[in-house]
């Protein structure tokens, strides 16, 4: 509130209140949560003990809820009636009277369907220039806030897709694979009034997903981006749930403009950054570098801007569709003894950093278990051409959900990666970047670019358009140094994989030393100092 309310309320006195409400919406409030706190703000504002009638005056003034549930509305209503008597009780025909006169203020509806839908029974259209005529035509809310749902595309695609049609042509921000909270951004930005305030709690995909890009520029470049707090470490919300909150005005940004970005923990006090608007936030097709934490901003600038990014020296792609894995699971079988010049098929749960698991884990797959799962090398022609070609050829296979980078080699072409995991082909010696990509460093960096993409849990997300954004120090194989380096990795990598083969307890402080030695190359590849190497890699 103190972001939003807070800053409209500066240098106001309560006879410019009374003469110039503010209005404040929640265009999605459920039972009211942000608006009760909006109201408890303005009265503690007015301060003293105002009479029921200053606090109904402010309550109808003020506040103002929408949302698709009118069971949740009328809650809301009674909430605010509730709290409008919270000094004098009021009699049940005065509270009656107050519910009734909120009914101007609190509407039931659907926030970004239009009147125009294909079919109003269904879809609950809220047509918003009749319902507040007098707010929109005077250049609308001065401040939106609130917790829109958090519904991704796959479950708006099942249950509400004529929905979906709608919202992806009416939105600008409704392109590629996007959740709903993307239109909310828009729709919160469209109601206010120029100079006035939006503040939404919202997934942390917003700063990284490449769908979230309009979002992103609506909120920075055509806006002046103003805060972010980060609560996805928070641990007051769900186990799958990663929110961050942002603050935009609705003003054209200004030169030299600061963000202020927040990281809230459990029983610490919030680490704070000011961030250059102009430096940080105004390429939204790139994630905004709000996830950093270990790996300080400047050098993570620095790293960006010095190497070229995987997808611009390698082939990065998803190894399987949905339609693919669906075609695959029947024909995937057990390995016995007559499956000579079978296909291993590996998944992210049998991919380890350096080491594919098959045969050793548990191999699941829509639904079905196996062992050692494989698929007849005749079978293969179900997949397209290219397809083929991609399994046959020597390849790194990345896992598509863990909480650091793991990635394993098939050197011979001869593994089939399954769904959920990207395959990675190069000119480049792939052990090279096998060694780079399971490094330490990258891991970092891709935590600090991709932190959005974080699962129930604290899995990561990892697919091909992020991987392709990491950077890579490619070498110049002319130059002795950069050769020995070159060579030197490949070594380490080598002997990594060996180890890895057959693990045994008996070897791991010597693959702990190979992890460190590659960990401590790889820093010094990327030109970190040795300051800068130690608090990295610090345990």
């Amino acid at each position: 509130m103190e972001q939003t309310v807070g800053r409209l309320l500066v240098g106001k006195t309560p006879t410019q209140l009374w003469d110039t409400p503010l209005r404040i919406l929640e265009p999605a409030c459920g039972t009211g949560v942000f608006l009760v706190r909006a109201y408890q703000y303005l009265l503690d504002w007015f301060g003293g003990d105002l009479p029921p009638t200053d606090r109904v005056r402010i309550l109808l003034d003020s506040l103002y809820g929408v949302d698709i549930d009118p069971i949740a509305v009328e809650a809301t209503r009674w909430a605010l009636v509730r709290m409008a008597g919270k000094t004098q009780n009021f009699s049940a025909a005065a509270a009656q009277a107050i519910y009734v006169e909120l009914g101007q203020n609190l509407k039931s509806g659907n926030a970004v369907i239009g009147p125009d839908c294909s079919d109003p029974c269904r879809d609950c259209p809220l047509d918003w220039e009749r319902e507040f005529p007098a707010i929109l035509q005077a250049g609308g809310f001065d401040a939106v806030i609130g917790n829109p749902p958090f519904l991704d595309a796959e479950l708006m695609v099942e249950h509400w897709p004529e929905q979906r049609r709608y919202c992806a042509s009416h939105y600008r921000t409704a392109s590629g694979n996007w959740d709903l909270f993307c239109v909310f951004i828009e729709k919160a930005i469209a109601l206010c009034k120029p100079g006035g305030f939006t503040s939404l709690v919202v997934p942390n995909k917003l700063g990284s997903a490449r769908y979230a890009a309009p979002a992103r520029q609506l909120l920075a470049l055509d806006n002046q981006l103003l805060s972010i707090r980060d609560y996805s470490m928070a641990g007051i919300f769900p186990a799958s749930v990663y929110p961050i909150v942002y603050v935009t005005q609705k003003q054209p940004p200004q030169a030299g403009a600061m963000v202020r970005v927040e990281q809230v923990h459990p029983g610490k006090p919030p680490i704070v950054r000011e961030l250059a608007c102009d430096r940080h936030f105004k390429q939204p097709e790139r994630p905004w570098p709000i996830f950093a934490g270990a790996l300080p901003l400047t050098l993570l600038d620095q790293i960006q801007t010095r190497f070229p990014m995987l997808g611009s020296i390698a082939e990065v792609c998803g190894a399987a569709t949905v339609g693919e894995a669906y075609q695959l699971q029947p024909l995937l079988q057990e390995a016995g003894a007559d499956a000579a010049g079978a296909l291993p098929v590996v998944n992210s749960g049998t991919i380890d950093r350096y080491h594919l698991l098959w045969g050793q884990k548990p191999f699941r797959y829509l639904g079905q278990r196996y062992q050692r799962p494989v698929l007849e090398r005749h079978r293969l022609q179900v997949l397209s051409p290219r397809r083929q070609e991609q399994v046959l050829q020597p390849k790194i296979i990345v896992a598509g959900m863990s909480k650091i980078l793991e990635c394993g080699v098939d050197l011979a072409g001869q593994v089939l990666a399954g769904k959920s995991t990207t395959i990675v082909r190069s000119s480049l010696n792939l052990l090279h970047l096998l060694g780079l990509l399971n490094s330490r460093l990258l891991t970092l960096i891709y935590q600090s670019l991709f932190g959005g993409d974080r699962l129930q849990g604290g899995y990561l997300r990892i697919g091909p358009p992020q991987l392709r954004a990491l950077p890579i120090w490619v070498p110049n194989l002319a130059d002795p140094i950069d050769q020995q380096h070159h060579e030197t990795l490949i070594r380490l990598v080598e002997r990594m994989l060996v180890l890895q083969q057959e693990p045994d307890e008996a070897m791991q402080p010597e693959i702990d030393r190979l992890d460190q030695a590659i960990d401590h190359l790889v820093c010094s590849l990327y030109g970190l100092t040795e300051a800068e190497t130690a608090t990295i890699l610090e345990p």
